[in-house]
């Protein structure tokens, strides 16, 4: 299972994004940079691939996801607000997914 970094709003995870692509996806684990790898399908301007981001996490979770840190970088910060445990497994299941 998946360790999550605890808030006292929820968990943070790291993240890198690849924006531009088919479809929205989790699509991997950096265990080096402990950074989730991240597939949006909208470009990275005006914001568009951040809302994708923290909507489709949100969804996937069940939590408030919140880009905190990298709203203009490719390495993003995100707190997920909610139940940490459940995040963490959706997390999972994500990842085997794909």
């Amino acid at each position: 299972m998946l360790k999550l970094r605890k808030t006292k709003k929820g968990a943070i995870i790291r993240a890198k994004v690849a924006a531009c692509s088919d479809e929205f996806a989790v699509a991997g684990f950096d265990r080096w940079s402990s950074a989730f790898k991240i597939k949006v399908k909208s470009p990275a301007e005006k914001g568009k691939a951040n809302l994708e981001i923290e909507r489709k996490l949100g969804e996937i979770t069940g939590c408030r996801a919140e880009i905190i840190k990298g709203r203009h970088s490719r390495e993003k910060t995100i707190e997920l607000q909610g139940n940490t445990e459940k995040a963490a497994e959706a997390l999972e299941k994500a990842l085997a997914e794909n």
